[in-house]
């Protein structure tokens, strides 16, 4: 089936080269752009295109530009997805075009090359998040967190651990183990979970596969990933959370796009250090 559909694109794209001589064609008036987002994976599909977005508020272009996405495969998140294409052109038959620039000379000027998640240049500190919620997805999501007994005004912490569940259960194809050190044990956080709470924080353990429940009866300490996970939550809780803390995984990109101070730990290579982790709060 995988052989099938790169052939078709293949040939569709072959199929599409006149209508892409038609597109640079009209560079003079609008320079017509085609890029991938990586959906499969939840801190690349927000973190890549949000330093796009960093990019464009910093450095003006002087040209116009139509750029034209499409997703890299699954989305990993359906409340992400929602969201982007509140901001972005995603168009599935822009993988099309993409491909058919690639067979012809000239198609540097037609490419849109989101170059990670990584925020070296310090965007992020220096632009506002770009992503929003509607009225009534705010709606939704405090009223989620008051059927979790927390009141709008009240703080708390997503917690996140990584562990290889998520990995291997989403992509069992591959062996994953070259990532193990970046594991660590849901339960050496506890202490911390109970430290946050006596200074008046709920905490909120994320994720969206685990490997296995969180062993505590204190009710302010809240197993969200096992008992009340959806993808709108995932975004929301991480976006209006008072801290992030965690250990290096995708998740952790959610809280950097909106803005919200994220606490590192187990951060393996040092050099990670560098992509700006903390964040006034707002």
């Amino acid at each position: 089936m995988r052989k099938l559909r790169k052939l078709a694109v293949l040939v569709f794209s072959l199929l599409a080269i006149p209508l892409l001589l038609i597109v640079r064609l009209l560079s003079p008036l609008v320079i017509i752009r085609f890029g991938i987002l990586p959906s499969d994976r939840i801190g690349h599909f927000a973190g890549n295109i949000e330093l796009y977005f960093c990019k464009q508020d910093l450095y003006p272009r002087r040209k116009k530009f139509l750029d034209i996405f499409y997703y890299s495969g699954r989305v990993c998140n359906q409340q992400l997805k929602k969201m982007l294409e509140r901001k972005v052109h995603v168009f599935s038959i822009a993988r099309i075009f993409a491909k058919a620039n690639q067979m012809i000379p000239g198609g540097r000027r037609h490419t849109i090359l989101l170059k990670g998640d990584s925020d070296t240049e310090g965007l992020l500190l220096n632009t506002q998040a770009h992503l929003s919620f509607t009225s009534e997805e705010k709606r939704l999501g405090y009223k989620a967190l008051e059927s979790m007994g927390i009141s709008k005004e009240a703080p708390f912490v997503c917690l996140y651990v990584r562990d290889s569940s998520y990995m291997t259960v989403m992509f069992p194809e591959r062996d994953w183990s070259y990532h193990d050190y970046r594991d660590a044990t849901i339960d050496n956080y506890l202490m911390a979970a109970e430290e946050l709470v006596k200074r008046g924080y709920f905490v909120l353990r994320m994720g969206s596969i685990v490997k296995g429940p969180l062993k505590t009866s204190n009710p302010k300490i809240l197993d969200y990933a096992v008992k009340h996970r959806t993808d709108f939550l995932d975004i929301f809780l991480s976006a209006k959370c008072h801290i992030f803390l965690g250990t290096n995984s995708g998740i952790y990109t959610i809280p950097r796009v909106f803005r919200r101070p994220v606490l590192c730990t187990n951060l393996v290579p040092l050099a990670i250090g560098s992509l700006n982790y903390l964040f006034p709060g707002s």
